[in-house]
């Protein structure tokens, strides 16, 4: 089962669950369709390029900045691979074995292991998040109006639908997380369908 948030694969007694999309937090101020992985990496990479080129200080010949381009090139796929792409959440329940594992895919891959006995609940939440100071917000977008800017979504109220994994100790993982309530939902009942089946 795949929608455009997550991968859900059933196979035989284990259920594996991949996504991007786990976080129910704030975020950046920035506008995440101008402040993306794509122009931090491309940042990243000109400041290598610029710290290069400054050390060596090379006469101006064609060469060089054939050379500067490419290795702009080759830092930007670089930093794109290793360091500015989006975190994956890999959960698995695997229940011939009876254990739960939950990856997170980052620069540093971390995984938590549970036994499926200790699994409370598959809860949904309905989370909302404020913002903290709305004066400094309508500060900012007055000045953003007057350099004729318009930052999209700056100061709104962000909901999130969650799916999360309530163990008996009290740990709760989120798993899943989405704008809309539907996907949480689907996703939801088939994970509570395959563990009761």
């Amino acid at each position: 089962m795949t929608n455009k948030t997550y991968q859900l694969n059933i196979k035989d007694s284990i259920l594996t669950l991949k996504t991007s999309s786990f976080k129910a937090e704030r975020g950046s101020v920035l506008h995440t369709g101008i402040y993306n992985q794509e122009l931090r990496a491309a940042l990243t990479s000109g400041l290598v390029v610029l710290v290069t080129y400054l050390i060596l200080r090379p006469t101006p010949l064609l060469v060089y900045y054939i050379l500067m381009l490419i290795e702009f090139i080759a830092f930007f796929v670089l930093f794109m691979m290793f360091v500015f792409y989006e975190p994956l959440l890999s959960a698995t329940i695997d229940k011939a074995n009876s254990r739960i594992t939950v990856s997170i895919k980052k620069f540093i891959c971390k995984e938590a292991s549970y036994p499926l006995s200790e699994l409370k609940d598959i809860r949904q939440e309905h989370i909302v998040i404020t913002p903290e100071n709305p004066d400094g917000i309508r500060v900012v977008e007055k000045i953003a109006l007057q350099h004729g800017t318009v930052i999209p979504g700056f100061g709104e109220v962000k909901e999130f639908y969650t799916v999360e994994l309530c163990f008996e100790d009290g740990k709760t993982i989120i798993v899943f997380s989405s704008k809309d309530k539907a996907p949480a939902e689907a996703l939801r009942k088939t994970v509570m369908d395959f563990i009761n089946a």
